[in-house]
């Protein structure tokens, strides 16, 4: 089943609004800004940065009007909103905000009303939190957090959420702002070049940029394949076998894997793709591995298909890339042209395919794939065809398995460490080798893989022996800060002391998205990874995201993370914000599960430890009466279980959650479980979670009022499938 692309929205170095973009597609042009007044990396002091004017939370004003230009050129109605999803991808959020605070805060006993405000934007739920209240979105809001590959994986969950009808529209954007400690992360990291040349033989490196880029997408009713701009027909993500840190092996054979998933998900022939729109940002290797990848899908093929690359116009617009390049395919197909390279000059002789030159040229597109990748070694691919092409016969087929729960594993801290000293209160090295090469892997990541490894272990699920593929088996994390503040820290005081002491690992060890990469290295799956982020319901939205995942065939098993851990900023911040639920009585944990078909698991021997009949993500307010009953009805519709006996509630939860709880009572038979004293923030619906497994059939709900609530129902199974 594809979904009608109907609406798009941008906000770019190349002009605020979606004309500006297509008229710099055919003329070819490039934006680049010196910057001036603050420290560059060796002198590379050159960024695609757009006019938006600055703010604490530019990001979200970015995101909101790219979205608000996507909704009037669609022309949809957004109705009562329970019916839309909104799906940010992004990589850095607002944490330019509260680091440019940071040699304030040093020796601060508080904190000024600006600073709190720049703190609580931080988590990058708070864009997708900002924008749905704007537009009255009270459907799921989910935020992806996969480095530069967040944007298409934004766009391959709306695909899902339309295929499954959960959702009648979804607003999908990417975002990133310019930040001065990414700028000297990704430098140190060997990735920024002084100008901007996808292809080009003296390629050494990509120029960053910025912006806002959104769609929106509906499903194929009510009128909107008269309105379609374009049709979304598949979508792939692969991990890259070996989970590399920052690029791809040299065979390329992820994104060959990427490219040959979305085809299959979309019914579609190498035959049918006239046009890729390249991730190549101008790396000496990357461009290489993608030009090689390509090469191989298209070998049986006369030619390879027309290929450019929109960074050489944008820059590397980092969560937003993805979005833009899929405005610049659909842009492109609508006025039947193909842009330019901008910068290629001297041909390459590693580049093994042909790509396009300088200069834009006519071309008739009516199918074309869209490549983004993303440090971790992700590899995803989006289909795109023209609207008056006819649906494949062979397009996606959505399966409705049976989803059973066979592994669990948890681990939380005794207490929450004071000052500016950790808790001793476990060893990564009891569930991973010393061996590996996750060890300066950040503690956050180290949690999450812990409790994952105990999960896989109790499941005993193996790729070796039973039949199952490593690309098979999806890995997915939700957290709330996931480690974020690690990185922020760093590149602070980097930024402070000297930049140069910034070094590869300053970046590539940290983020919130390592905990699933520690799995990935560590047992070799390279299925879909994903991390959600920004919200304390993020590991419980893992779970119904993995769930769908498995239902719609895109994976056999998926393990699941929810993880959160402590650090002195935090323990900061916890002072100054005295009121905050959140921060309250935390202590850092991790939790996880594995989530099988009941077909693999019966193929394989496990037990089945529980079956899981229902998820569901919301999101809104919980104020008043009309909220909570609005919310109640919502939730239980897209829950489908006729019978509920037990409600376990997760910690944080205030007081509109509470109401929530006790509405879902009168309308069941259910009893009700209250929160844990000291909770773990995204970690505790799994941790909740593991009280449901082996149980009649309970309800665990997480969440927050203004945000997301989310709920999973879990029934008793006993027994294995030996």
């Amino acid at each position: 089943m594809r979904v009608a692309v109907t609406g798009y929205g941008i906000v770019s170095a190349l002009g605020r609004g979606i004309e500006s973009f297509r008229a710099a597609l055919k003329q070819g042009t490039q934006k680049l800004t010196p910057l001036q007044g603050m420290p560059v990396p060796r002198g590379k002091n050159r960024f695609a940065l757009s006019d938006f004017p600055d703010s604490v939370d530019r990001s979200a004003r970015m995101s909101l009007e790219a979205i608000q230009e996507a909704i009037r050129i669609s022309n949809c109605g957004l109705g009562d909103g329970r019916d839309v999803g909104l799906i940010v991808g992004t990589v850095w959020g607002e944490t330019q905000s509260a680091e440019s605070c940071y040699p304030r805060l040093l020796d601060a006993d508080d904190a000024p009303p600006e600073t709190l405000e720049a703190i609580r934007r931080y988590p990058a739920g708070s864009i997708a939190n900002s924008v749905a209240d704007a537009l009255n979105v009270r459907g799921p809001r989910l935020t992806f957090s996969n480095a530069c590959a967040s944007g298409n994986i934004a766009l391959g969950q709306g695909l899902d959420l339309i295929r499954s009808k959960m959702c009648r529209v979804v607003l999908v954007v990417g975002i990133d702002r310019f930040s001065l400690g990414g700028l000297w992360g990704a430098e140190r990291s060997g990735f920024v070049g002084r100008r901007l040349q996808p292809f080009d033989r003296e390629r050494k490196g990509t120029v960053l940029g910025e912006g806002a880029a959104a769609l929106v997408l509906e499903a194929d009713e009510d009128g909107a394949s008269k309105r379609a701009r374009a049709w979304l027909e598949g979508y792939a993500c692969v991990c890259e076998p070996g989970a590399a840190a920052i690029t791809l092996l040299e065979d390329g054979l992820g994104l060959q894997m990427s490219m040959n998933r979305a085809l299959a998900d979309a019914g579609c022939t190498t035959g049918e793709i006239q046009y890729v729109n390249a991730h190549s940002p101008g790396t000496p290797m990357i461009d290489m591995i993608e030009c090689r990848a390509i090469a191989s899908v298209w070998k049986s093929e006369p030619k390879t298909p027309a290929v450019n690359a929109t960074k050489s116009l944008t820059g590397h617009m980092s969560g937003a890339s993805a979005v833009a390049e899929a405005i610049a395919v659909i842009l492109q197909m609508e006025d039947e042209f193909l842009h330019g390279n901008i910068g290629f000059r001297n041909a390459d002789p590693k580049i093994v395919i042909p790509v396009m030159g300088q200069e834009s040229q006519p071309a008739k597109v009516d199918r074309a794939i869209s490549n983004a990748c993303g440090g971790g070694g992700l590899n995803t691919t989006v289909v795109l065809s023209a609207p008056d092409v006819q649906p494949s016969p062979n397009g996606h087929i959505r399966k409705t398995p049976r989803i059973v729960v066979t592994g669990f594993g948890s681990l939380k801290a005794p207490e929450r460490a004071q000052g500016e000293k950790e808790l001793k209160w476990f060893d990564v090295h009891q569930w991973i080798e010393p061996e590996t090469n996750i060890a300066t892997l950040n503690r956050c990541a180290h949690v999450g893989g812990s409790a994952g490894v105990m999960a896989i272990q109790q499941a005993a699920l193996d790729t070796k022996t039973q039949g199952l593929k490593s690309e098979d088996i999806a890995v997915l994390g939700g957290v709330w800060l996931g480690g974020w503040m690690g990185i922020s820290t760093a590149l602070a005081e980097g930024l402070r002391h000297d930049p140069v002491e910034i070094f590869p690992s300053t970046v590539l060890n940290q983020g919130c998205h390592l905990g699933s990469v520690i799995i990935c290295r560590k047992f070799g799956f390279t299925g879909p990874t994903y991390t959600i982020c920004g919200n304390i319901a993020a590991g419980l939205q893992a779970v119904v995201v993995a769930k769908d995942l498995l239902k719609a065939g895109r994976s056999k098993a998926a393990v699941v993370l929810g993880y959160d851990t402590d650090d002195p900023w935090l323990r900061r911040t916890t002072k100054w914000m005295r009121n905050c639920n959140l921060l309250s009585n935390f202590v850092e944990g991790g939790a996880a599960v594995v989530l099988e078909t009941e077909e693999t698991a019966m193929a394989r021997g496990a037990t089945a430890r529980a079956v899981i009949e229902g998820g569901a993500c919301i999101s809104g307010p919980l104020k008043s009466a009309q909220d909570i009953e609005q919310a109640c009805e919502s939730l239980l519709q897209r829950l489908h279980c006729p019978a509920i006996d037990r409600v376990i509630l997760s910690a944080p939860a205030d007081a509109g959650m509470q109401r929530l709880a006790h509405a879902i009572l009168k309308e069941t038979t259910a009893t009700l479980e209250g929160p844990n004293p000291a909770h773990s923030l995204a970690a505790e619906p799994l941790i909740c979670a593991g009280r449901a497994l082996g149980q009649e059939t309970t309800l665990v709900l997480a969440g927050e009022s203004g945000g997301s609530q989310v709920g999973v129902v879990f029934s008793h199974m006993g027994g294995g499938y030996a």
